[in-house]
This record gives C-alpha cells, structure tokens and sequence, in this order.
C-alpha cells in the first residue's frame, strides 16, 4: 500500500508491504530505495533455496536430463540466453561461461572483452542481472558462494532520475539502467546472436519484454517455442507468443508457417527434457 500525504507541511512517502513492514521517508530516492531492497531482499530468498538445492538427489535425473539435452549439440556452439535472476543452468552444466573470469586468487571478474568477442563459446549470460553479482567501486565480480541485494543510486538518465544501482534489473528505470554494464554486453551479443543462430529455442518465456521481441522476431531465424498447455487450454505466454509471430510477420499466421518456422511445444520443458524431444527438432 503506497500513499504520499504531509505531516507538519513536510511531504512523507509511505509504503507498506503485505508482510506488513512500513518504510515513511521525505527523500523520495531513499523511500524508493528502500521498497525496492524490501522486494529484492524477498526474490533473493526464494532464489538462494532452489539454487543451493539444485543439485539434490531429487533432481539428479531431471539434471542429468538436462545435460544430455545440452551435450547434444556437441557439434555446435549454444548460446544461453536468460531473463532469470539465478545460476540454474550454470549450476548444474559446469562448462557454461557466465561472462567473468577469473584473476590470480580466483575472483571472478566481469570480462567484457571476452563477452564481446569470443562467439564461440558455449555461454550462460543473465540478461536482468543476477543475485550472485556483486558490484566494486570500478568492477563487476560473480560471487558463486553468496547471494545480495544491496540497492543505491547512481547517474541520472536524461529524465534527471537517479538510476538504482542494483545487481539485477526489474521495473524502476529499466530501461535507461540496461545501458550499464554487464546487462549492455549481454543485450548486444543477444542481438547479435538471434540474427546469425541456425535455431532459437525459448522456453517457458512470456514474450512480455518489447526489447527482446524485436530481434526474435525479425531475424527470421527457425524458432522452436516450449511452453506448457494445461488440459488445452493454451497459457497467456504460448498464445502471446503465437500472436505477436502473426502480427508482425503474415508470412507465419498459417498453419503450415507456424510449423515450419515457428515451432510450438506444448508439454513444458520437463516432459521435452523428459522425452528427448529435441531429436526430432530437425525433422519437424
């Protein structure tokens, strides 16, 4: 519950959280400031559960799955593409480059120069940011152990709002805040990436982001759509995703464009894992 209201002609910013926290603050950045951490500080737990648990017996066939699915493309380069704020893929597919190098006593640093020119290699990179980074005064390290959410404020953008300083991106700014490091490196290759791909396959995305849209949609590369269809009733991401197709491309809105081009798999990702669905990727 958010109101703005004055108390003694001072104009205070109050906020309370369903879990019943009240933050009232006069400096508007530090009011938001603080509501955005309150929201970060709660993704970030749920994230720190399934990440440490991962790796779990439970999962062990799911996971290994999953790396079969990944080792089959033996042959090719994958280029891993996330608007997840976690490590999953990475942490369970060892071989995945997540962007950061490490320097002579093993801290990851951010390596832009090996994002921005090394194409071959078989990457895992958070387009939103992640909870595992971590920001220094001049660089960018990826911390595998720990997880933060700490929040402040840097330049304006040509608005005159002050950009949150976060390790991830979500809502407040967004726009203006990609333009920093490492999300800009990681949106560049991303673009690049959709136009030269021989295939794009997306899973479990909603086609909600306007910015990532565009090049899946006018780089005419085959695209292979996983989603998940409950009982026939097709969800908001799966039929999202059919509509802007047609919308933007006519060419696709027939059956047997839909097909060829853009192709729709309707069991989730567990079963197309499950069933190794991707064999048969070349001759659908």
């Amino acid at each position: 519950i958010y109101q703005r209201h004055k108390i003694n002609g001072t104009e205070i910013n109050q906020f309370e959280s369903l879990h019943r926290k009240t933050y009232m603050f006069n400096d508007y950045n530090i009011f938001w400031q603080s509501v955005y951490k309150h929201f970060l500080f709660l993704i970030r737990e749920e994230i720190e559960v399934y990440q440490r648990n991962a790796v779990d017996f439970k999962h062990g066939i799911l996971n290994q799955q999953f790396n079969t699915f990944i080792n089959s493309f033996d042959n090719s380069v994958i280029r891993f593409y996330s608007t997840n704020y976690d490590r999953l893929p990475a942490i369970i597919n060892k071989n995945l480059f997540e962007g950061f190098t490490p320097d002579t006593n093993g801290v990851l640093n951010f390596d832009a120069n090996r994002v921005m020119r090394d194409d071959d290699c078989n990457c895992y990179y958070n387009l939103h940011g992640n909870f595992n980074y971590e920001r220094g005064f001049d660089n960018l390290v990826l911390n595998t152990e720990k997880t933060n959410s700490d929040v402040g404020f840097g330049d304006a953008d040509g608005e005159n709002r002050s950009l949150l300083v976060t390790n991830i991106i979500t809502g407040l700014n967004k726009s203006s805040r990609i333009l920093n490091t490492p999300f800009a490196q990681f949106y560049n290759k991303f673009f690049s990436d959709c136009y030269s791909a021989d295939l794009i396959i997306t899973i479990g995305y909603s086609y909600s982001d306007i910015h990532l849209n565009n090049p899946l949609i006018n780089s005419k590369t085959r695209i292979i759509i996983v989603g998940y269809d409950d009982y026939g009733n097709i969800n908001y991401p799966i039929q999202f995703a059919k509509d802007i197709f047609r919308e933007y491309n006519p060419g696709f809105g027939d059956e047997t464009g839909w097909n060829t081009h853009k192709t729709l798999y309707r069991k989730g990702f567990k079963e197309f894992l499950a069933n190794s669905e991707w064999q048969n990727m070349n001759t659908n």
